[in-house]
C-alpha cells in the first residue's frame, strides 16, 4: 500500500515543482484512494 510520502512523490513527478499548499491539497484529496481501494 502506498504511503502518503509515496503519493506526495509521484505528484511531484508528474507535476514538478508547485506550492507545498497545492501538493497538501492533492495528497489530502487522494488519500480516500489510498485507504480504501475499489477492488471489485
Amino acid at each position: 500500500m502506498a504511503t502518503v510520502f509515496d503519493v506526495a512523490q509521484y505528484i511531484l513527478e508528474k507535476l514538478g515543482q508547485i506550492t507545498t499548499i497545492k501538493l497538501e491539497k492533492l495528497v489530502y484529496y487522494t488519500r480516500p484512494h489510498i485507504d480504501f481501494p475499489q477492488n471489485a
